[in-house]
């Protein structure tokens, strides 16, 4: 019996003066969607919790699922932020020349993912992104590793050279492109099968 197992390989980038403005464009477009869907969302629960706590103070009867969902927000689903940042990606074109599709994407489901984890209890309510402290993006698939020379293909960027300082082992599932203080980096995370007897 094998269960998967995950682990991360982390390169230094050496971007073309081109490559590192697609980055900064890149990192741009994630942190204004994040801020701008959690800015939504955070106005909507808001507003939700206004309501209940309305109803509390007029000493409104609340049913036993109204009690319940103090503590959860029914409306929170896949469905309706990938809905959102549609509407986003509309009323804001520059999305579509500076960024890529799968990289917002990815960017709202952490999103998603973030407001779970805090309605699980499991986590602290999203923060808003910062420029400079939160400089990065990830791909889900569709870039390439070229381990031979040295470089990684990044969709809608291109190849970019790295430091090859270790071999990379597994299955490449996604990458995520982060900048440092030293400059940037792409971490590889790859999947693994792991025996156990």
């Amino acid at each position: 019996m094998s269960e998967p197992m995950r682990l991360a390989f982390k390169y230094k980038l050496r971007p073309a003066r081109k490559q590192e403005q697609a980055f900064r464009n890149f990192s741009g477009c994630c942190r204004f969607a994040y801020n701008a869907l959690l800015g939504e969302e955070k106005e909507q629960y808001q507003d939700y919790l206004d309501e209940i706590e309305s109803r509390l103070c007029f000493s409104e009867a609340l049913s036993e699922d109204e009690a319940k969902a103090l503590c959860v927000k029914p409306t929170l689903n896949q469905y309706s932020f990938n809905y959102a940042l549609k509407r986003l990606k509309e009323e804001y074109p520059f999305f579509k020349e500076y960024c890529h599709s799968q990289v917002l994407q990815q960017k709202v489901m952490d999103l998603y993912e973030a407001f779970k984890k805090f309605f699980k209890g499991k986590g602290g309510y999203p923060k808003f992104k910062k420029r400079h402290s939160d400089d990065g993006f990830r791909y889900p698939q569709g870039f390439k590793a070229d381990e031979d020379n040295g470089r990684i293909f990044l969709p809608k960027i291109g190849y970019v050279r790295y430091r090859n300082s270790r071999k990379i082992e597994g299955i490449p599932k996604n990458v995520t492109v982060r900048q440092e203080a030293d400059g940037w980096y792409a971490s590889i995370q790859c999947e693994f099968e792991l025996n156990n007897h």
